[in-house]
């Protein structure tokens, strides 16, 4: 049988859009989220108490138990009461569809940017293979300053081991960083990025055989960046990949990627989306934002890119 895959990343880098166009392929199940603290998926019978929950080898028996379950198609699914007839039989239709999946060599496409600091224990527990996709540091802080998404510092520091395993010389700056009140959002959000691509870079050297993939040299080239994806992972491409591909990158309104979306909304212009934070952002922020991220961010974009 082979692996299942978890599309993964810093949140905004895209990890919603290589997951949707791989799940598109055959016999591949989507798994929405299941690290999601506002949101989690409701068929993972665990829920995370922390943004980014970090798992290690010495963490993890009830998660176990419970990725085990899903990713064998042994769905807890929510119990409904006092159930209509119609329902009973939906709910019998999904569990047989679950071992049909099963029987049949399914795999799931585990999409969780928030999963991020537990991929080396998703891999090493059930064999998933990762796609940890990156994005421009500026790219991203523009995308979250046009959600206006604020990010709780206290989430790493109240993880017991998680700053010395990924950050240990900088305990006092995450911590400056949990205590500013009505801070400066361009600043933070570029040493959230930080933060998150010093771990990427640190799963690079570790484990080089992960597939890593920028959010621009997809949206450059996305038939052929997705084909050779596919081909990275054993998926068969279909016809239907590149009917559903093409039609998420061939919205004809360019402006649309200056405005704010649904977090699950995949059409876009996806040339024009790569230079988007040059519009949004003025030519003092990038250079904030270029400094904070420093050799970090040297390490995935060149001179050439800023």
């Amino acid at each position: 049988m082979k692996p299942h895959i978890l599309v993964t990343g810093s949140h905004r880098s895209g990890t919603t859009w290589v997951g949707k166009v791989l799940a598109t392929a055959p016999k591949t199940r989507y798994l929405l989220e299941p690290f999601n603290v506002a949101h989690p998926n409701p068929y993972v019978p665990v829920c995370m108490k922390h943004w980014y929950t970090w798992l290690d080898s010495d963490s993890g028996t009830p998660e176990k138990q419970a990725f085990q379950e899903v990713l064998s198609f042994h769905m807890r699914y929510p119990r409904i009461e006092n159930a209509h007839p119609k329902q009973l039989a939906k709910r019998l239709r999904d569990r047989l569809r679950d071992r049909l999946h099963a029987w049949s060599g399914y795999r799931v496409i585990l999409k969780d940017p928030i999963a991020l600091l537990s991929t080396a224990w998703l891999a090493r527990n059930f064999g998933i293979v990762p796609v940890v996709c990156i994005r421009h540091p500026a790219a991203f802080v523009s995308s979250l300053q046009l959600k206006r998404w604020v990010f709780d510092f206290h989430s790493f520091l109240d993880q017991p081991g998680l700053i010395d395993e990924f950050w240990p010389n900088q305990h006092s700056q995450i911590r400056d960083l949990s205590e500013r009140q009505n801070g400066d959002f361009i600043s933070e959000a570029a040493y959230l990025w930080r933060l998150l691509h010093q771990v990427i870079a640190k799963f690079r050297r570790d484990y080089p055989k992960w597939i890593y993939v920028r959010h621009e040299d997809l949206s450059r080239q996305p038939v052929d960046g997705f084909r050779r994806l596919y081909a990275d992972l054993q998926l068969p491409y279909a016809d239907a990949t590149d009917v559903y591909l093409k039609s998420t990158i061939s919205r004809e309104d360019q402006s649309y990627v200056l405005s704010s979306t649904g977090v699950e909304d995949v059409t876009r212009d996806s040339l024009a989306n790569v230079k988007v934070w040059k519009k949004r952002l003025s030519e003092s922020e990038v250079a904030r934002i270029r400094e904070i991220t420093g050799e970090v961010g040297a390490t995935f974009y060149p001179d050439s890119e800023w």
